[in-house]
């Protein structure tokens, strides 16, 4: 999952590495200090990327054992917002019972995290909805809904309007 977050970063960082590659080939007077500093700006790039779709735990209430769990757990749900995900799916993922999987993401985040998962996935169904080319059925089964009925509540009690009242808002 970071691998495709950064995929398409070639056009910004290409040019980089040319400036790079011309100032080795060059030699000319402050040549290394150019290239390091050329490394440093492509290495905050790809980190301002990576950070920019991520959860970041408060350190405060944190450790970095713990971080490491929430932030592998926050990919896994975002690999797979199409699907219904159970705790014990999540837990097994990251290697950990559910009982400590589910106080260590709450006491992180500040919700559980299939609270979390759900609040994603309705997040992406509110995108879906305000394109105007699906249906609130088509919407549901899209974001692995069995039951339309069931997304439509869920919906309601995350946005604040049915499926349908938050698509006719986009419509207009």
């Amino acid at each position: 999952p970071a691998q495709q977050k950064v995929k398409g970063m070639q056009g910004e960082l290409w040019p980089l590495l040319i400036k790079m590659f011309n100032e080795i080939r060059k030699q000319q007077p402050w040549c290394e200090e150019i290239v390091e500093s050329t490394i440093w700006q492509m290495t905050w790039m790809v980190r301002r990327r990576l950070h920019s779709s991520q959860i970041t735990p408060d350190p405060r209430r944190t450790s970095a054992g713990h971080a490491e769990i929430v932030r592998k757990v926050d990919e896994y749900i975002k690999g797979n917002l199409n699907k219904s995900i159970s705790l014990t799916e999540l837990a097994e993922a990251v290697y950990v019972s559910r009982f400590y999987l589910d106080h260590v993401f709450t006491k992180v985040v500040g919700v559980p995290p299939l609270r979390y998962a759900l609040q994603l996935r309705m997040e992406q169904a509110k995108k879906l909805l305000a394109e105007g080319s699906l249906n609130v059925y088509q919407v549901a089964h899209k974001m692995g809904f069995e039951d339309p009925y069931y997304f439509s509540r869920q919906f309601k009690k995350i946005a604040g309007a049915s499926p349908k009242q938050f698509q006719k808002k986009f419509q207009r």
